[in-house]
């Protein structure tokens, strides 16, 4: 069974993206248009990492990292927040939410590769 990263962004295009990127190294991908339903979704399908856009209807996500560190099992896994807003202030605000890493758009895919290269499939 593949590792799942869920995906987690309002635009189709930018979770199209990640999931070109990402499905060819051996990640099945699960993606979500906000956060209410990422944290609907994290649940069933389990990631091993979370990639997650701050700005979105419905439920932002930094309320979806909340909800999601606060679910049972959900303490460890990673949480990468991809954002336009670079700004330190939104920063501080998703580490407090639980974020693991913020990193910001323009994407820099090699050093999102590194991060989650510990659950690379074998």
């Amino acid at each position: 069974m593949k590792p799942v990263i869920l995906v987690v962004d309002d635009n189709q295009t930018n979770r199209a993206l990640l999931r070109d990127v990402l499905e060819p190294l051996g990640f099945a991908i699960t993606e979500a248009e906000n956060g209410r339903r990422a944290v609907e979704l994290a649940e069933d399908c389990q990631p091993v990492v979370i990639l997650m856009d701050i700005s979105m209807p419905v439920m932002d996500g930094l309320s979806a990292c909340r909800e999601i560190r606060a679910m049972e099992g959900f303490t460890g896994v990673p949480i990468i927040v991809i954002t336009a807003f670079g700004r330190e202030d939104y920063e501080d605000e998703a580490y407090e939410a639980g974020c693991t890493h913020f990193l910001v758009k323009p994407l820099n895919f090699d050093y999102l590769l590194k991060l989650i290269a510990p659950y690379r499939p074998e």
